[in-house]
């Protein structure tokens, strides 16, 4: 099972991601598994959500027949029109998700991925952070984040741990020992 948590100084922000994840039914994950053929995959944090194609399949393309929902992969400033300003505040984009990251299985971003969406890009001052799902446990060896989203992956789950980052992207630890040996990445702006 994925997990998620926010951390952030907004009260608001962190009830809106907490009502949104206890909301979300659990889906099956249709994760990859090690030894098996590679794939990319998608896992959506709200909804909980998961998506697998084989490598160099068009994911974006197979998600949005899933899920109606359009995948964003760089910054929200890029694709927003002035009317998308609430109240002097841009909004999210209606039927999108942000990839937020995404997680390799081998060193400079080859093999098997498994990539994070998210209802809302990254934000200042908020820091997001997911729990690998067990089959990734002792996996991941590169990393990319997307959306103007710098990312740090941990040693252990729930952001503990030795840890690598904040970069745009980690094509392989800079402490050999967290190669294939991390358990949760955190993302933030």
């Amino acid at each position: 099972m994925f997990s998620t948590r926010l951390r952030t100084g907004s009260l608001g922000a962190m009830l809106a991601v907490a009502s949104a994840l206890l909301i979300a039914p659990a889906a099956q994950a249709a994760e990859p598994t090690a030894g098996a053929e590679a794939q990319d995959c998608a896992y959506q944090v709200q909804t909980h959500e998961t998506l697998c194609v084989p490598k160099g399949g068009d994911l974006e393309a197979a998600w949005q027949a899933k899920t109606g929902r359009t995948v964003v992969d760089g910054p929200a400033e890029a694709s927003r029109t002035p009317s998308d300003r609430v109240g002097g505040r841009r909004t999210p984009l209606a039927a999108a998700d942000y990839r937020m990251a995404t997680v390799y299985d081998n060193i400079n971003y080859g093999g098997s991925s498994l990539s994070f969406y998210n209802n809302n890009p990254c934000t200042p001052g908020g820091e997001i952070y997911f729990n690998y799902p067990s089959s990734w446990f002792g996996r991941v060896s590169s990393a990319k984040g997307s959306s103007s989203c710098r990312i740090k992956i941990w040693q252990f789950r729930d952001m503990l741990g030795p840890s690598d980052g904040y970069k745009y992207s980690i094509p392989f630890p800079s402490d050999s020992f967290l190669n294939d040996n991390t358990r949760s990445i955190s993302v933030t702006y």
